[in-house]
């Protein structure tokens, strides 16, 4: 029920950004702001290494500093996590494409395809979106977007492994020829994880010729393990697709 969903705490980057507007917001942490917001006194006491009792009397402009050192180690090391070698877990949270590639009327069922190229090029489905039902939209009438943000799965990667995103409409038939996109490659030459957080652009695949401007794709990820390490002898784990 809609009720009983536990809300998720804020992250600590998003608190510390929030803090850092509210000094950059031209009145600073005066006392007010110190004295009513508990919260607020436990951040700057966690950035500053101050304690309680010296709070009060610390200089705004001292906090601004540390919190602004504080933000930019925490977005380096948020960085950092895609591009080291590990287990990532991701979700789809969204995905939308640009109406104008399709045929006014028709109804597109928008899936979604991971997969992992091995060093011969051969691919293995990772997680795909069609057992968690149709995702239906009318073009010319509908907004063409969907995502599966309660749908997470994992991929392990090590920089250099090639996973492949692929997006398509599944309401294809003998008239209809069906559109399909895949992610784009990055625009420069980074060993990041391809499917890190962020928002990137979809584009369209041989045969599926059409606007690409409006395409997108939304990933949530975040590195939650390491590597399993695996000897000459033990079998290679199978690809995982979750029902």
């Amino acid at each position: 029920m809609f009720g009983s969903r536990k809300k998720n705490k804020p992250s600590f980057l998003r608190r510390l950004l929030y803090l850092f507007a509210l000094l950059s917001s031209g009145g600073g942490f005066g006392g007010w702001a110190l004295q009513d917001y508990p919260q607020v006194r436990a951040l700057i006491s966690m950035v500053t290494g101050a304690d309680n009792q010296t709070l009060d009397g610390i200089d705004a402009k001292t906090v601004e500093v540390k919190v602004a050192s504080a933000v930019a180690d925490v977005i380096k090391m948020s960085r950092n996590q895609f591009s080291t070698p590990g287990v990532y877990e991701v979700t789809i949270p969204r995905v939308k494409l640009d109406g104008a590639g399709f045929k006014v009327g028709h109804t597109v069922d928008i899936q979604a395809k991971v997969l992992k190229l091995d060093p011969r090029g051969r691919d293995a489905t990772i997680w795909e979106s069609k057992a968690f039902g149709e995702r239906l939209a009318v073009v010319g009438r509908d907004e063409l977007t969907t995502g599966w943000p309660h749908r997470p799965f994992q991929v392990s990667w090590s920089p250099g492994e090639q996973v492949v995103v692929e997006v398509f409409d599944n309401r294809g038939g003998f008239f209809v020829q069906p559109k399909r996109y895949a992610l784009a490659p990055p625009e420069t030459n980074t060993r990041d994880f391809p499917l890190r957080t962020g928002t990137f652009a979809l584009l369209p695949m041989k045969g599926s010729e059409s606007s690409s401007r409006g395409n997108h794709i939304d990933f949530v990820s975040s590195r939650v393990g390491d590597l399993e390490q695996k000897n000459s002898t033990r079998v290679a784990e199978r690809p995982i697709v979750i029902k």
